[in-house]
């Protein structure tokens, strides 16, 4: 297991990130799909949300930015670290 620690180190620029656990159900609620993609990442537990990738947002551009609200409001409601 990694804590919320090691998971804010380990990205581009260490000491700047929070760290929100999002529940799966919550992700399905949202109509979102995960895709287990451990070799993008040393971390475990990686997946992808294609919903979130450039070609659907740019496809419909009104419900990305409905669902990254959605992301965001429950990442505020989660956060397990915070930066220095």
């Amino acid at each position: 297991m990694i804590s919320a620690e090691q998971l804010a180190a380990a990205g581009r620029s260490p000491g700047f990130y929070y760290v929100a656990r999002l529940a799966v159900k919550d992700l399905l609620a949202l109509n979102l799909t995960m895709v287990s993609t451990p070799q993008l990442s040393e971390l475990p537990g990686h997946v992808s949300v294609p919903e979130l990738s450039y070609d659907s947002f740019r496809a419909d551009k009104n419900k990305s930015k409905e669902i990254q609200r959605e992301l965001a409001i429950l990442a505020g409601r989660s956060i397990v670290y915070r930066p220095a």
